[in-house]
């Protein structure tokens, strides 16, 4: 009956150590980033968990398997450690934040938060994101090839130019409104150049003898970067006449249609980047 009751109690005890552990397991609850970052702009990720009776534990970033920066934290005072290669905000950063500064291309790919707690039970958990880096062309897509004059042309080839942007920009060609046809296109080979941009150009082949054209043909490049990027520029082309603005031809280019609301700031940061190195 002694070894019964004996063993129920260890039984018992070990129910109540069980969800003592449970009860004080460190939870990651998320790890946000931008939807996309901008090439030199600052970047800030946060880590939210929640330690339960942990008063000691450390917070760990990393890039893919590479330590980036950690912090220690011991009856609520931190002790911060740069650890890997990225240029690191140390006034910013803490327990909960990381901050880089002139984030490189290279950033791109998953990042994690790993918090983990003290002796005995050293109690961990992580959970990771993906980070986006691009670099948005200066311009829009710049189309090329159109004539002074239509003349007697029964047909003609556009090129629409996306200029040094990463990734690669997508090129889409509308005509009239209605996409263009694979057969219509030329896809141009890409230019790679020595800062990891990428210069895309595609054509389009355009038949004006068509009798189902109406009397003017818009032709619109609509250029795209992740879901983050739209650009567009249009061209009208007229049966008669001179090819250009005046007499024909007229051109739109929308400078943040398509931009959806959550990547503005980073696209803005952008664009006060590019006019600030400007003036020197």
């Amino acid at each position: 009956m002694r070894n019964k009751n004996y063993n129920n109690l260890l039984v018992l005890l070990a129910i109540l150590l069980n969800g003592a552990s449970v009860f004080s397991e460190i939870k990651v609850l998320e790890v946000k980033v931008p939807p996309v970052a901008t090439r030199g702009a600052e970047v800030t990720f946060l880590c939210n968990y929640t330690l339960n009776d942990e008063s000691h534990y450390a917070t760990r970033w990393f890039f893919r398997e590479e330590l980036v920066f950690q912090v220690r934290s011991v009856a609520g005072r931190e002790k911060k450690e740069i650890k890997g290669t990225f240029s690191v905000e140390l006034e910013k950063s803490n327990s909960t934040n990381l901050v880089l500064n002139d984030v490189p291309l290279g950033a791109a790919g998953p990042w994690s938060c790993d918090v983990i707690g003290s002796p005995p039970r050293f109690s961990r958990d992580v959970s990771s994101t993906i980070l986006q880096v691009a670099v948005f062309p200066l311009n829009g897509p710049v189309i090329t090839g159109v004539p002074v004059r239509l003349g007697n042309l029964t047909s003609l080839t556009l090129n629409c130019t996306l200029e040094r942007a990463f990734p690669p920009g997508l090129i889409h060609w509308k005509v009239n409104g209605m996409n263009a046809v694979d057969d219509d296109l030329v896809v141009y080979p890409p230019i790679e150049h020595p800062d990891n941009t990428t210069t895309t150009t595609v054509g389009i082949n355009v038949k004006l003898d068509s009798p189902l054209r109406s009397p003017s043909i818009k032709i619109k490049c609509i250029g795209q970067i992740l879901d983050c990027y739209w650009k567009t520029k249009e061209v009208v082309l007229k049966r008669q006449g001179i090819v250009n603005e005046d007499m024909g031809v007229s051109t739109a280019f929308s400078i943040s249609a398509g931009i959806p609301t959550r990547c503005l700031p980073y696209f803005f940061s952008f664009i006060f980047f590019v006019i600030l190195i400007s003036f020197y």
